[in-house]
């Protein structure tokens, strides 16, 4: 994501309810990650359904609320859909690869999505399984990183990342 322009960096974050497990790690991590950056200002966050019109209105209270906003993440496809039609012209980071994030990312209605990798989540969670159930010890604490890949808009057609956008493994 470019924001090599921007002198500050004020973030609004629609995200999940709060239950909702995924959704809060890929916030904390977004956190830390935007901590080594010294122009973020303020990080703002709702939380919110997985539906994309309440995301919608929550992006909208969220720019009235701080208008100082000059990027906003979904932290999930619904939301990221939603978000996008809340913005103009705010860097929106958008989360998943269905039909709907690709074309607002090729639209330009949506800066970079954050694109996952399940088969290697499934793969990785089931082998760690298995490994468990043949009497392996497994630390439950310990990470089991997955790949993500960054995708902008200038970056959408290259052999990278459309394997990360259609991925058949």
């Amino acid at each position: 994501l470019d924001t090599e322009e921007l002198d500050s960096i004020v973030v609004g974050i629609v995200n999940c309810d709060v239950e909702t497990q995924n959704c809060q790690e890929r916030e904390r991590g977004f956190r830390v990650a935007l901590a080594e950056d010294p122009r973020v200002q303020e990080i703002y966050t709702v939380n919110v359904p997985t539906d994309a019109d309440l995301a919608r209105q929550a992006a909208r209270g969220l720019l009235l609320e701080h208008p100082d906003i000059n990027v906003l993440v979904g932290f999930n496809e619904p939301l990221a859909v939603g978000v996008a039609q809340a913005v103009d012209s705010l860097r929106e980071i958008a989360f998943d690869t269905n039909p709907v994030c690709v074309e607002l990312l090729q639209k330009g209605a949506v800066s970079a999505l954050i694109v996952q990798n399940p088969y290697a989540m499934g793969y990785l969670g089931v082998e760690t399984a298995w490994r468990s159930l043949q009497g392996e010890r497994f630390d439950a604490s310990s990470l089991i990183n997955t790949p993500t890949t960054t995708i902008t808009r200038e970056t959408m057609f290259t052999i990278e990342s459309q394997k990360a956008i259609f991925s058949f493994d």
